[in-house]
């Protein structure tokens, strides 16, 4: 059984966005490549002995296994030296992608306090659409252990697409049921 949202990504935004942009073929058609969650360690004071925690918060969150991200280079002022664990993040792709994204959409950003859209600004010239959430809590997985989380910082969101036409990633993503402003 395939999720809803790809059924819908398939049968309704791909029409819409063929009639619209009029491709040469199937392949030019916008399309979700990856979905990549990071958080930092900056609110625990890059304490070792969390990054179990974060591992795991992601983890609950997408259901795919997260891991550490390393420092490329050191910091005297955070007191990080090079190759050390700065924090976690998890690349999703296919069904559990899919999966994501939506719930992002229809549990997840409905429950953040005075949300009224994500910022179309936050789209690049490359095809990555990021946006920060700021309480963790939103998500369902984590509130019910919200004192073994208490530490956990924002999480940033990053989401690729094939093309680099802002206004077809705009379309896409609006037809992916993102709210956008």
């Amino acid at each position: 059984m395939r999720n809803r949202l790809y059924q819908h990504y398939l049968n309704v935004v791909t029409e819409e966005l063929m009639l619209k942009y009029q491709y040469d073929n199937v392949n030019e058609i916008p399309s979700i490549e990856k979905v990549v969650l990071n958080t930092s360690m900056k609110t625990s004071d890059f304490k070792v002995k969390m990054i179990p925690s974060y591992i795991v918060a992601l983890t609950l969150i997408t259901g795919q296994k997260a891991s550490p991200t390393l420092a490329k280079k050191g910091n005297a002022k955070l007191g990080i030296r090079k190759n050390t664990v700065t924090g976690a993040k998890v690349t999703l792709r296919g069904e559990i992608m899919y999966n994501f994204l939506d719930l992002l959409s229809t549990i997840v950003l409905p429950r953040i306090k005075n949300f009224d859209g994500l910022n179309k600004k936050s789209l690049n010239n490359e095809g990555n659409f990021t946006f920060q959430i700021n309480d963790p809590f939103v998500f369902p997985q984590l509130e019910a252990a919200s004192e073994v989380f208490n530490h956990l910082g924002p999480i940033t969101i990053t989401i690729t697409t094939t093309t680099q036409k802002k206004d077809q990633n705009l379309n896409l993503l609006r037809g992916l049921n993102l709210p956008l402003k």
